[in-house]
């Protein structure tokens, strides 16, 4: 089905859209603490084998990654392990667009269900944007978004045209705040629009798996969307399989990079008064139009627009 796992084949969420439960090869504990927590089994004995670069030196993670623009954004540079989160999800997102699949559940093996009937009502937020994914429409469903994320962002709230969703489907909304993020990978729904852009755009890896935000001012997301209350939470309590406990590969450049406030004072000193004022005026202008909009209700579809 795939050029990248051709013996894979996933379970299924029970409604026909594919479970992707990403998980490396050696974190058997961790697959076996999902089944505990009530994640199906044949979700997790079906696991996406995930790429592995923890041991890999930054000369092997160079042709895969921008590590220089990366370093320019956050003053830091990027861990190995990182570029392989964002490679297995990278690949997942490939699978989906080489697949028959409109839809896709993405999972990553920390994840925490939070209500008792949280398999219905993942289903019933599949079936709701399911035609809204057909119809072509680049979009993520965050299902464990962070309440400290989303309480102040700025936000929609999702109606349906052409019928009504089931009535134990949790209330979602559109995320339309341009300057605020949206982090975290660990749970999402995606479509196959955002699969192919993501995939296919973001070659090398530029940003880390869980920066949504970023990949919708990039274009490769039209949308975000995200359950009000968490779904699918995260267990903080487990080691990362991304950064040490000691942080040891958390390296700054300080004596060639400085801080990211330095670098930042830098670049605002080097620009003209007027372009610092465009830039002022253009981003309060963006944030007065956001916040104008965001008392108004974002409407989708529940069927596939004819042609």
């Amino acid at each position: 089905m795939t050029k990248i796992y051709p013996r894979f084949t996933p379970a299924s969420l029970g409604n026909g859209v594919p479970v992707l439960l990403i998980s490396l090869q050696d974190q058997s504990s961790r697959r076996q603490d999902l089944i505990s927590r009530g994640v199906p089994e044949s979700w997790v004995h079906s696991f996406f084998p995930a790429i592995d670069l923890r041991d890999a030196l930054e000369q092997d993670i160079a042709p895969l990654a921008d590590l220089v623009a990366f370093e320019s954004e956050f003053s830091r540079r990027m861990r190995a392990a990182e570029v392989g989160c964002a490679l297995s999800h990278n690949a997942v997102a490939a699978w989906l667009v080489s697949s028959p699949f409109s839809i896709a559940l993405v999972l990553e093996d920390d994840v925490i269900p939070q209500t008792p009937d949280w398999l219905d009502q993942l289903a019933a937020i599949a079936d709701a944007l399911s035609p809204h994914a057909r119809s072509g429409a680049a979009f993520i469903c965050h299902l464990g978004a962070p309440s400290n994320q989303i309480g102040p962002a700025l936000k929609r709230k999702v109606t349906w045209r052409d019928g009504r969703p089931p009535a134990d489907m949790p209330q979602i909304f559109l995320h339309a705040d341009p300057a605020s993020g949206l982090w975290r990978a660990h749970a999402y729904l995606i479509s196959r629009a955002a699969a192919e852009r993501s995939s296919t755009r973001e070659t090398p890896i530029m940003t880390l798996a869980d920066d949504w935000c970023e990949r919708r001012r990039r274009g490769w997301l039209d949308e975000i969307f995200f359950t009000q209350s968490a779904l699918i939470g995260q267990d903080e309590d487990r080691p990362s399989t991304i950064r040490p406990s000691d942080h040891s590969d958390y390296i700054r450049d300080t004596a060639e990079q400085g801080s990211f406030l330095t670098r930042v004072g830098r670049s605002l000193a080097n620009r003209t008064f007027l372009k610092r004022l465009y830039g002022s005026v253009r981003f309060r202008a963006v944030i007065a139009l956001a916040r104008f909009v965001a008392r108004r209700a974002y409407s989708v579809s529940l069927t596939v627009p004819r042609e």
